[in-house]
């Protein structure tokens, strides 16, 4: 008989699937947001209070460098920085003003109001349509330990020579694989 047996198949198939893990580089994440990484690796995500820095004074950009070279002088281990854009969701904004309007009464009160949350309504489509002038960008650090233990150990560190300038914030579980996938899949809307 032609074919593969169940082992070779088995076998094949565990190879593919080790094989797009390593591809995608994280295969677990626990629900604190810390993953584990190829290399038998752990990781972390943090995010940067969201700043545009050509757009800071003098005074405020100083004081951000400062934190950053701070950082560096405290933290000494590997990191991994990185920046995402991403456009601006407003469909729950959205949902609220048509929940809002959809329930209004009659008179001339509601008629008004109506008129209000309309206008409300539309600048907040327009904020969402024009995506060239309102997008978001975000910083992260991804710091690399050797075990769980570690990388809490790490944080404790990282968020000590942060001094609160550059408002480092660990990622949850969700907001992990969120990154992950905006990462992945960068045109995804």
């Amino acid at each position: 008989m032609l074919g593969f047996s169940a082992e070779e198949k088995a076998k094949k198939y565990d190879r593919q699937a080790r094989s797009y893990l390593e591809l995608l580089g994280t295969s677990n994440c626990t629900p604190d947001g810390i993953m584990s990484v190829s290399h038998n690796l752990k990781a972390r995500v943090f995010k940067l209070r969201s700043t545009d820095l050509s757009f800071l004074d003098d005074a405020d950009l100083v004081d951000w460098l400062d934190a950053f070279t701070t950082l560096n002088r405290v933290y000494t281990d590997d990191y991994k920085y990185f920046t995402l854009s991403s456009r601006i969701d407003t469909s729950r904004n959205q949902q609220y003003w048509h929940w809002l309007r959809n329930n209004l009464g009659k008179g001339k009160q509601e008629a008004l109001r109506a008129r209000i949350i309309s206008e409300n309504l539309n600048r907040v489509v327009n904020v969402e349509q024009q995506a060239d002038k309102y997008s978001e960008l975000n910083f992260y650090i991804m710091i690399f330990g050797k075990s769980i233990r570690d990388i809490r150990n790490k944080t404790h560190l990282i968020q000590t020579a942060d001094n609160g300038v550059l408002g480092f914030r660990s990622l949850t579980k969700q907001e992990t694989q969120d990154l992950e996938f905006n990462l992945h899949n960068p045109n995804w809307r």
